[in-house]
């Protein structure tokens, strides 16, 4: 088996972010003296040795796990990204 690394699922991110329509966004800009945040761009949570999907949903930073609260292996979240791609490149279709 092959080791799957952070740039593999950061990849499968800025995937599902172009899809989005956040290609070459960022996900968090400065306005005045307040930092805001990108509202449904998605991003690489890491916390305690595992990782998940993560959503942004309020210009404050507050965010939602589309695939489900908990952190997973790196192999885990790269599965359930692929079928996450896969569905939503088909609903795109």
């Amino acid at each position: 088996m092959n080791r799957i690394t952070n740039k593999m699922l950061e990849s499968q991110i800025a995937e599902l972010n172009r899809l989005a329509g956040f290609d070459g966004c960022k996900l968090w800009t400065r306005e005045g003296n307040r930092n805001r945040a990108t509202v449904g761009m998605f991003y690489l949570d890491q916390a305690y040795g595992g990782c998940n999907l993560a959503k942004i949903v309020t210009d404050g930073g507050g965010t939602t796990c589309p695939l489900g609260h908990g952190m997973r292996t790196k192999r885990e979240l790269h599965a359930e990204l692929s079928a996450y791609l896969m569905g939503v490149r088909n609903a795109l279709a």
